[in-house]
């Protein structure tokens, strides 16, 4: 499932009141989005050639996962 849809599916189960459920969706977002990181990081470091001129510590890279 998108991330879109996802985050869609979480905000209506709010609505409703289904907590479970709303966590169930938001733990796919977390998991796209991760995956989605994964995926940029591996193509900086292919296109730059290098890990270290991404930085020496991946871990200080800020992720916001706010649902507007």
């Amino acid at each position: 499932m998108s991330r879109e849809k996802s985050i869609y599916f979480a905000r209506l189960a709010e609505q409703g009141e289904r907590y479970e459920d709303m966590i169930r969706y938001m733990k796919e977002v977390v998991k796209v989005s991760i995956i989605a990181l994964k995926k940029e990081t591996i193509a900086i470091r292919i296109k730059t050639g290098s890990k270290t001129k991404i930085g020496c510590c991946p871990k200080n890279i800020g992720i916001d996962f706010s649902v507007n």
